[in-house]
């Protein structure tokens, strides 16, 4: 029976070989795969059985044959001086048309004053994507836009191939371990079995992601928050030079108020500091006061005691009382 099972294994690995061919599929039996020399010989001399025929004929299935799948992509940059009915008009096109929004981030582009900037991944299903693109073209000022094409024809037809002769070789294997008698069998298949397994999972998930993406346009938008658009049309000079000094005068106007929201947000902050420098000021005035009283003191004390020294002393006077031994004259 081992003779038998190895004879119908080695059959099997040999349909599956061919079926791979016939797929355009780089798939193909090699030394790592059943290597066991001794089933090589017992099929040289044994033959094929009628378990490894059937096999064969079942894996030997022609692909069916797949149409053209193409993944579409845009990247779009507008701008709008109505960010949030803007955002709102978007969002409302986009669920009208059955797509979704599948990343989004949202920014402040300016530390001095109000300016949003939005990055979103939109998902549109493939035929409705120019009608997005109308949308937001309608909804604000397009910048720039970019729309590319991929053709992933060839590697979904390979993964498609690769996925049917693997369930091919699947189906083959369990019913191979159905009749496999010893345990050396049993385990050999269980093992091959899960290879093909994680194989065919593998390319599942290939040709999800694929489907997907051929199913559902990408598109990265950027919308951005300005003051005011200008008109792109040729002007002549002076047109050009009003224009920038309204814009100027529009930059001063937005700094002085984000500067006076800045301060008086803050004026809190602002009189508690003002508070510590009066403190830390009267404090240091006062000391330099005191420090001048003592330098003061101390230097008129060393002016007393330099003037006492430098004054001359008076000689002693001679006494005038007569000396005890003396006599007073009869």
């Amino acid at each position: 029976m081992d003779r038998k099972f190895a004879i119908c294994l080695l059959a099997l690995v040999m349909a599956l070989a061919l079926t791979l061919a016939g797929c355009s599929a780089e798939y193909k039996m090699t030394d790592d795969n059943y290597s066991s020399p001794g089933w090589a010989e017992e099929y040289v001399y044994g033959g094929q059985s009628d378990v490894a025929n059937n096999s064969k004929n079942a894996s030997a299935v022609a692909p069916a044959k797949i149409g053209q799948k193409l993944i579409r992509t845009a990247q779009v940059t507008a701008k709008t001086t109505e960010y949030d009915q803007t955002r709102q008009t978007i969002d409302q096109k986009l669920a009208a048309l059955e797509g979704y929004v599948a990343q989004s981030e949202e920014r402040n582009e300016s530390d001095y004053y109000e300016a949003r900037c939005v990055n979103l991944l939109l998902r549109v299903p493939n035929d409705r994507l120019e009608d997005l693109l109308a949308a937001v073209d309608a909804a604000a000022t397009v910048t720039e836009r970019t729309v590319t094409t991929a053709d992933v024809t060839s590697e979904y037809t390979d993964v498609q191939s690769r996925i049917t002769a693997l369930e091919s070789e699947q189906k083959a294997l369990l019913a191979l371990l159905e009749q496999a008698e010893s345990l050396s069998d049993v385990l050999e298949v269980q093992d091959r079995l899960t290879e093909v397994n994680a194989q065919l999972d593998s390319y599942k998930g290939q040709k999800q992601y694929l489907d997907d993406q051929v199913t559902y346009s990408s598109v990265q938008l950027t919308l951005y928050e300005v003051q005011r658009i200008p008109v792109e049309q040729e002007q002549g000079f002076f047109a050009q030079v009003g224009d920038r000094i309204a814009e100027s005068l529009q930059d001063i106007g937005r700094g002085l108020k984000s500067f006076g929201v800045w301060f008086l947000g803050g004026i809190l902050y602002w009189l508690l500091l003002a508070a510590v420098i009066v403190i830390v000021l009267l404090i240091v005035r006062r000391a330099r006061k005191r420090h001048a009283r003592k330098q003061q003191a101390l230097q008129a004390r060393w002016l007393a005691m330099q003037a006492a020294a430098e004054q001359p002393q008076a000689p002693a006077e001679p006494s005038q009382t007569p000396p005890a031994n003396e006599q007073t004259p009869q």
